[in-house]
Formats: C-alpha cells, structure tokens, sequence
C-alpha cells in the first residue's frame, strides 16, 4: 500500500507539472499560431512581387528583340530590293554572264501561239501552251 500512496502523489505532481507547463506555453503556442499566418502571407506577397519583376524584365526583353528583328527584317527588305533592281540584273546579265538582248528572229510571241493552235470555236483562254500539252 504504500507504493500506491508514493505513485499517486507523483502522478499528481507529474500532471500538475504537465499542466503548468501547459499554461505557461499557451501564450507562446497562441503567439506562434498567429504569427505562422501572418509570416506565410509576407513570404507570398514578397514571392508574387519577384515574380512580377522577373516577368518585367522577360517582356523588356522581349521587346527589345522584336525592335531588333524589325530592323533587321527592315535591312533585309531594301537589300533584298535593291539585289532585284532591274538595272543590276541587266549590269549582271550584260557585264558578268555576257548576255546580249535577243535578236527579233528569236523572240516567240505566246499569245501568237495561242491563237494558232486554239480552234475556231474555242473562245476559253485555257488553250494549250505547247504541242502535246492537254488542257484540263
């Protein structure tokens, strides 16, 4: 019996302390249980804010390149335009590659073509180019 009088006492002081402690944590745990939110909410205000900045950036970026490709794009267009003037292409032709314009002998004429194999009764403009050649 008497190591039933000692445990009883010790549980009691074992749940006295255990309550104490309890009571003594309780502001603390409630300090912390609000503080978790609060703190949770800067870090996802401060997280959207380098995410808006980062996505600044990526579109400055962006429309710098497209600035850079317009130009470039521009460039390629007028010396595109000037490769196709057709008085280099006759420079070329004349100078580089020693052509000469045609004689009239060898010039044919399509439309002269055309009308001689076309038949009488045929007004279509779909006649054929060429001997052999059906037309759809």
């Amino acid at each position: 019996m008497n190591a039933t009088r000692r445990g009883r006492p010790a549980a009691q002081r074992a749940k006295k302390v255990v309550h104490e402690a309890a009571s003594d944590l309780a502001p603390v745990l409630t300090a912390v249980m609000l503080a978790i939110p609060i703190v949770l909410a800067g870090l996802f205000f401060v997280w959207t804010r380098v995410v808006t900045v980062r996505l600044g950036y990526e579109i400055s970026r962006a429309s710098d390149d497209h600035h850079r490709l317009l130009e470039e794009n521009r460039g390629l267009r007028i010396e595109s335009a000037a490769l196709k003037a057709p008085a280099r292409l006759q420079e070329i032709a004349v100078q580089g590659r020693r052509l000469v314009p045609p004689r009239p002998e060898q010039i044919i004429r399509l439309d002269s073509i055309v009308q001689r194999e076309a038949s009488p009764g045929d007004v279509s403009a779909s006649a054929p180019l060429a001997r052999g050649v059906e037309s759809p």
